[in-house]
């Protein structure tokens, strides 16, 4: 999801076709021409925005799917996460909202001291304080335990302008530009995870949820996709190679045979690599390249950086005879495509999320809930996890047994071979029930 310089709202659907993805507009400006300060998507039907304006003028709008409307205003940054929690900041300190699509959203102070964040789930949230003897930290917030833990310090000379952690756990900084670097990662899953800078642009915003859909915006408003999915091609040479030609079709004595395999895509690195052997022996080699400028998520798997690159192929050599053998494969592409479903599955209630975030309402008390799958025809449907493997496969909703689910869900398919199944789980979808017998229903494609 994006919003243009006039305030437009549009959507980037995943490529279906070849020519790359097209920006499909959602809605008119809330106000056109006021600035956005700051957006936070959850779905296409349910993201919110902050228009510019001065102290207490910022006014936060939610969209529905059809219109715009006014939730509430004084808040300079704002996260929602997959579960539904909204968080805001401004100069007094941290709120959150476990209630944002109601008519009337409750905002709770958590507390000061707080200058950005990041959303985890509707009780966990990462922030980074308010300069203390000159160094920030960065914390792991727990809204229903009202604690916070250092987690680490900030990147050496970065000046953090927003924060931002993907559900597969990983925590990303934009810099202000002219900090030594613009974007940061951190791996939260690493135990002696350290600051990875991925600077090469200087970033206006980012967004996304998941780092395999992860976008940044340069200055002159031109957006980024952060590549965890890429092309890679092999070039094998493999075989005995003869002299045919010479006395008795025999090479001379002490002579070796070379076989080089190369390959690379434009605007990446080459590989070459080779191995030498006496003629009568069998000569295997390999070389992979990675296609480090071609988008096959989002962009056109046909263009010119997604095809191998001149020079890419397989040599044998002889000193005596020369060449004994070449190949070349510059120019040709993968033979992939896109594949897309909507997969069941049912996920059985398996105890409380770490915290829980329990809140009550009137008819009865929301949690999270941990989950995992219950199909009796596969043990690894399409469709696994609501969020991500464990730790990140819980739902949000009233005490159920078991619930009956749905995902949308993407997988590439290259060259005869594909990936597993990428689902995003409709929340709409996913029903409570007290029927925990295994489901027969259970999407899987092998």
């Amino acid at each position: 999801m994006g919003i243009d310089s006039t305030g437009n709202l549009y959507e980037l659907p995943v490529k279906q076709s070849s020519g790359g993805s097209k920006w499909v507009k959602l809605a008119a400006p809330r106000y056109p021409g006021v600035a956005i300060k700051a957006l936070a998507v959850r779905t296409a039907k349910e993201v919110y925005a902050i228009y510019q304006g001065s102290y207490c003028a910022n006014q936060l709008h939610r969209w529905n799917g059809t219109s715009w409307a006014n939730i509430n205003n004084c808040f300079d940054e704002i996260d929602v996460t997959t579960d539904g929690a909204l968080y805001a900041i401004n100069h007094a300190g941290l709120y959150y909202s476990t209630n944002p699509t109601g008519a009337t959203p409750t905002f709770t102070f958590f507390g000061p001291g707080w200058l950005h964040f990041a959303g985890v789930n509707n009780n966990l949230a990462y922030a980074s304080t308010k300069p203390v003897a000159f160094k920030n930290y960065i914390a792991l917030v727990n809204i229903s335990a009202n604690t916070s833990t250092t987690v680490t310090g900030l990147p050496s000379g970065a000046v953090p302008a927003s924060f931002k952690v993907t559900s597969d756990n990983k925590l990303w900084i934009k810099s202000i530009a002219g900090s030594y670097g613009t974007l940061y990662v951190y791996d939260l899953n690493d135990p002696a995870a350290v600051w990875v800078n991925l600077s090469g642009q200087s970033y206006t915003a980012v967004f996304g949820n998941l780092s395999s859909d992860l976008f940044a915006i340069n200055s002159t408003g031109t957006p980024f996709h952060y590549l965890t999915t890429r092309l890679m091609a092999t070039e094998t040479v493999t075989g005995y190679y003869d002299c045919t030609g010479m006395p008795n079709n025999q090479c001379p004595q002490g002579s070796l045979h070379t076989a080089t395999a190369t390959v690379g895509f434009p605007s990446s690195p080459t590989v070459s690599n080779q191995v030498a052997g006496a003629p009568a022996s069998y000569l295997n080699v390999s070389a992979t390249g990675i296609a480090n400028m071609c988008d096959p998520i989002f962009g056109d798997p046909f263009l010119y950086n997604c095809q191998v690159a001149t020079g890419t192929g397989g040599v044998v050599t002889c000193p005596m005879m020369g060449t004994l053998f070449a190949a070349n494969d510059e120019g040709s592409g993968p033979s992939w495509s896109t594949e897309t479903e909507t997969a069941s599955t049912k996920f059985l209630n398996t105890g409380l999320h770490a915290g829980g975030g329990c809140v009550p309402n009137m008819f009865g008390e929301v949690c999270s809930w941990n989950v995992a799958p219950t199909c009796s025809n596969t043990s690894n449907p399409d469709y696994r996890f609501p969020g991500g493997p464990p730790p990140d496969a819980w739902i949000r909703d009233y005490d159920f047994e078991a619930w009956d689910s749905k995902a949308e869900c993407l997988r590439l398919n290259f060259n005869g071979l594909h990936t597993p199944w990428m689902c995003q789980n409709l929340i709409v979808f996913t029903i409570g029930t007290s029927d925990t017998t295994p489901s027969n229903s259970c999407t899987y494609n092998p």
